[in-house]
């Protein structure tokens, strides 16, 4: 598995990457919003939005289970999550085992 450090330095690196899609996304919607108008604006950039947003906060939390020493561990069944899952989906809160569940 990898080191601690390494994680963290991927997990950063992508929280980074998405914020500044997240900033750009804004930056879009509002040029849209000046031009077509607030809800046709909305309406078209809004779902990718919420996907960053999602995607921030799946990071945030990453970070946070590194700092409190819980991250690689399921929150359902408390048992670690699979080496290889975490090489795909670094936030991942569940097992494999409990996600098909």
């Amino acid at each position: 598995m990898e080191d601690d450090l390494a994680i963290i330095e991927r997990v950063i690196d992508e929280h980074k990457t998405i914020r500044q899609r997240f900033h750009n996304l804004e930056q879009v919607a509002n040029d849209a919003e000046a031009m077509v108008g607030f809800e046709e604006a909305k309406e078209a950039f809004m779902p990718g939005r919420l996907d960053q947003k999602k995607g921030l906060r799946e990071l945030d939390d990453t970070l946070k289970a590194i700092e409190d020493g819980t991250y690689g561990k399921c929150k359902k069944c408390n048992e670690m999550i699979e080496e290889g899952r975490l090489e795909i989906m670094p936030y991942a809160e569940v097992c494999v085992t409990c996600k098909d569940a």
